[in-house]
C-alpha cells in the first residue's frame, strides 16, 4: 500500500516499512545501498500477517526515543474486520504487539483505511487519527495521555524557499548519549499526511546536546543545548524561533 521511512534500530540508517493487504515487510538499511528483509526477526511478521494493512506509521508514542509502529487494518475484497495494531519497539528494532495495554481501540476489530499521526493538542505526545469503512463508518481520534511523561522536542523546518524546500532534510539529534537520525518527510501514509512537524522523543534527557540539520541544498547547521518540551521552528540560515512566534 505504501512505504514508511525511519531508523528502527538506532544505527543512524533509514529503514523502510512496507505494508500491504497480505503481509507487510520491514527492510533494514545496511548501508551502501543494501537492504535486508527483517520482517520475521523484527517480530512484525506474525502481527501483520493476514491483517490487510492499509495504512501504517512510525510513531514514538511513549517518547522514549525509538520508533514504534501503528497500523490500520481491514480486508479489502470483503468487509472482514481486523484488529488495529500498536507494535512497541524495544529500542533495538524488535517489536511486540502491546496495543491492548494502551487503549480500548486496539481491542475491537474495525475496517481501517487512512491513518495519520499528529500532536493535535500540542501537549508533546503523538496522537492518532484513523478512518474506517465498516458499518460504524466513523473516524477515530486516539488521544495519547501517556507519552509526554518523557521529554520531547517538536521541530518545523523551513528552507530558504519555504517549508516544501526542506522536505527530505536530515536531522541528527544527540541527547543523553543517544543519537537519533530523522528525515523531514510527513507524506508517508496511505492517502494521508502526518503532522509536518518532526517529533523527537528524548526519554529522560531535558535538552538536545547537539542538533544537526542537513538541508536539502547541501548546507549544514548545528545547534547546541536546545531545551526540550516545546515546539520550535528552524529557518534555513536564520536560526531557531519558538513556534508561538
Amino acid at each position: 500500500m505504501h512505504g514508511t521511512i525511519g531508523d528502527v534500530d538506532g544505527d543512524g540508517l533509514i529503514d523502510i516499512l512496507v505494508v500491504d493487504l497480505e503481509y507487510g515487510a520491514l527492510y533494514r538499511n545496511k548501508g551502501n545501498g543494501f537492504l535486508e528483509d527483517i520482517t520475521e526477526i523484527s517480530g512484525i511478521q506474525g502481527p501483520l500477517a493476514g491483517k490487510g494493512a492499509w495504512s501504517a506509521a512510525f510513531i514514538d508514542f511513549d517518547n522514549d526515543g525509538d520508533l514504534d509502529i501503528v497500523s490500520a487494518n481491514g480486508t479489502a475484497e470483503e468487509l472482514v474486520l481486523q484488529y488495529p495494531l500498536l507494535l512497541e519497539n524495544d529500542g533495538k528494532g524488535h517489536f511486540r504487539d502491546t496495543g491492548r495495554n494502551h487503549g480500548d481501540y486496539f481491542t475491537e476489530k474495525r475496517s481501517g483505511r487512512g491513518l495519520a499521526v499528529l500532536d493535535y493538542d500540542n501537549d508533546g505526545d503523538m496522537d492518532i487519527v484513523v478512518s474506517h469503512v465498516d458499518l460504524k463508518a466513523t473516524a477515530s481520534l486516539l488521544r495519547n495521555d501517556g507519552g509526554n511523561s518523557n521529554h520531547w522536542l517538536g521541530l518545523t523546518l523551513k528552507g530558504i524557499k519555504g517549508p516544501a524546500s526542506a522536505i527530505a532534510a536530515k536531522v541528527v539529534a544527540t541527547a543523553g548519549g543517544k543519537r537519533q537520525v530523522l528525515v523531514n518527510q510527513w507524506a508517508t501514509s496511505y492517502l494521508c499526511n502526518n503532522d509536518p512537524r518532526i517529533h523527537i522523543g528524548l526519554g529522560n534527557a531535558e535538552k538536545i546536546d547537539t542538533l544537526e540539520i542537513f538541508w536539502t541544498g547541501g548546507k549544514k547547521e548545528v545547534y547546541r543545548n536546545v531545551a526540550a518540551d516545546r515546539y520550535i521552528t528552524i529557518k534555513e540560515g536564520k536560526g531557531i524561533t519558538e513556534e508561538s512566534d
